[in-house]
């Protein structure tokens, strides 16, 4: 697999900007109490976590050398919103919560760099 050299520049720098990330717990424990209806069938914490672990491996990947298998790559062309539609509502209202926020744009960045190889 060949990864050009300013691609991989950049996802170096992501893999250590996403490395110094705390994972948004107080936003989204926030988020569920003040914006998501009850239901026992979600959770934006797993949820976010799952999408989080989706990216960073898929990351740790192209860092190891090695080819993202099929089916996880066909998982990175949904973003967050897309992959969990439930929370579709949160579309816009998340900018008020920044350490999500922050979190949501730095994988979502990176998601879209892996996309391109």
């Amino acid at each position: 697999m060949q990864v050009d050299y300013e691609t991989l520049k950049k996802l170096k720098e992501f893999k250590i900007l996403l490395n110094s990330l705390e994972f948004p717990s107080e936003d989204l424990i926030k988020m569920e109490d003040e914006l998501i209806e009850d239901n026992e069938e979600t959770s934006l914490t797993g949820d976010f976590d799952s999408y989080w672990s989706l990216v960073s491996g898929s990351l740790d990947y192209i860092m190891n050398n090695k080819k993202i298998p099929h089916k996880q790559k066909r998982l990175l062309d949904k973003d967050f919103f897309v992959h969990f539609p439930c929370y579709s509502n949160l579309k816009k209202q998340y900018h008020l919560f920044s350490d999500f926020k922050g979190c949501l744009k730095t994988l979502e960045d990176i998601r879209q760099l892996l996309l391109k190889i």
